[in-house]
Order: C-alpha cells, then sequence, then structure tokens
C-alpha cells in the first residue's frame, strides 16, 4: 500500500481518496491482455523485495544503519512532539476517565469549527509537508469556505482522529503510556484499506474498534491463527480426488469449515 504519509498529504490536496477496503498499490503496471483486454500488473514492490530478502536473512549494510537508527527513535519518539504541537496551538484535551470517553472526547474536538484550521496545521507538521504543499492546502481550504476536516479531508481525518485518539488516552493514563505507541498507531491508519484487521498488540485491541468502518472486523491474532490451522489440517485430510473438487468448486477462496 501507498504509505500513509503520501496518501494522506493527497488527501489535504484534493485527491480522492478510496476507503472502503480496496488496497492503494504502490507499484501498479497497465498493461493488455493476450485478448487485448486491460489489465493492471501488480510487482512486488521494493519493501515486498526487502522483505522476502530479510526472510532468508539477506540484509545490506545501508539496512543495518537504517535499523539502528529507527530503533533508536522508537525508544524516544513518543507523543511528546504531537503534544508540544498541542500546546503551541492552546489547544486543550478534557479530562478522559475511561477508554469509553475516548471517542467522544475526541469526537467533539474534531467538530470544534474553531479548531479545524488547527488540526490541518497540525496534521501537516506530524507529515513534515514541504512548505509549497502547506501553502496548497491552506489556499484549498480558504477557498472551499473553511470546511470540517472530514468534509475537507476523509482520509486526513481519519489520521487525525488516530493520532488525537492516542494523544488524549496517553495523556489522561487511559492507555499505557509506552514509546512504541507512536510506531504502533500507524498500522491503524490503513485500515481504511483492509476488511479485515489481525493483531496481537493491546493498543490495536484498544483502539481500532474505535476507527474501523461498520462493514470491518478486527479479529483476534490467536483466533486467526488457530482457523488457518484448522483450514490447514482439512486440506491435508483429503485424498487427491477430494482437494480436486474442492478447488474445482471453490477456486481460490476460503473453503466452509465443517
Amino acid at each position: 500500500n501507498w504509505d500513509y504519509r503520501e496518501v494522506c498529504l493527497q488527501s489535504l490536496l484534493g485527491s480522492r481518496v478510496a476507503m472502503t477496503g480496496q488496497i492503494l498499490p504502490e507499484d501498479m503496471e497497465e498493461v493488455t491482455d493476450v485478448d487485448g483486454s486491460r489489465a493492471y500488473l501488480l510487482e512486488p514492490g521494493p519493501g515486498n523485495r526487502a522483505i522476502m530478502r530479510w526472510a532468508r536473512k539477506r540484509f545490506v549494510e545501508g539496512e543495518r544503519i537504517a535499523a539502528k537508527r529507527l530503533r533508536g527513535e522508537a525508544k524516544t519518539l513518543g507523543i511528546t512532539s504531537m503534544q508540544k504541537r498541542l500546546n503551541r496551538q492552546l489547544v486543550v484535551v478534557p479530562k478522559v476517565r475511561s477508554l469509553a470517553e475516548l471517542p467522544v472526547v475526541v469526537g467533539d474536538l474534531l467538530d470544534r469549527p474553531s479548531l479545524q484550521r488547527v488540526w490541518i496545521a497540525w496534521l501537516l507538521e506530524e507529515l513534515e509537508a514541504p512548505p509549497d504543499a502547506r501553502e496548497a492546502v491552506r489556499r484549498r481550504w480558504h477557498a472551499m469556505g473553511g470546511p470540517r476536516l472530514p468534509d475537507f479531508a476523509p482520509y486526513a481525518a481519519h489520521c487525525v482522529r488516530a493520532f488525537l485518539l492516542l494523544v488524549a488516552g496517553m495523556q489522561h493514563g487511559v492507555l499505557t503510556a509506552r514509546p512504541s505507541n507512536r510506531i504502533d498507531i500507524e498500522y491503524l491508519l490503513y485500515l481504511p484499506f483492509c476488511d479485515v484487521f489481525v493483531s496481537a498488540d493491546r493498543l490495536h485491541d484498544q483502539l481500532g474498534p474505535l476507527l474501523v468502518r461498520a462493514d470491518q472486523s478486527i479479529v483476534k491474532h490467536d483466533a486467526f491463527r488457530a482457523d488457518l490451522q484448522q483450514r490447514v489440517a482439512e486440506r491435508e485430510a483429503l485424498d487427491a480426488g477430494a482437494l480436486s473438487r474442492r478447488e474445482f468448486a471453490f477456486g481460490s477462496y476460503p473453503w466452509p469449515l465443517k
């Protein structure tokens, strides 16, 4: 999938970002099939190829240096910079006493007309957007009459909501304060581009349900793994004829479990 930073900036600049479960492929090429019809070829991108190399324990020196730097940043990043940016904008996050109160407080903050400009500026700082892009976003927002962020840039609003849930939750002790939270929250920024989200992370378990669409599912990692193991065992128990009939009937779709 395209990196959320690029997608978020394009959302602020006016690009339509589909948020109904489709992956936004980074490397896609339009080709002509043998029958003359158009098709799209998805090759593994640089990130995919790197992961395949890492699975074979093959690394290059530059990657080791980058990994060391990222590990160091993960220990110190936290949400301090996000809180400081809100403080500079004189934004006061109301007291949150429970996880159930968190979406209510954040929803109220996001809906305030006086703070719409703040959320855009806050997000542009988080994205480290270049000056020309920041100015283009501001001009577009003013030209549209200063609309609410969800109307102006729906995907950007999703990102701001996720960041605010994290900041408010950690600031008032509803979420465990861990430096890795700032990195872990980024997985939830890709929720609009999937139908099923699988994780064993506690932060995802707490905030994921507050960010999903009505037609999405969040599945516990252990349950997902157990389901896969059951399907593998059932497949391996079939003889060649039964396996052939199943594959003919279902193709690449998961088989119904007995």
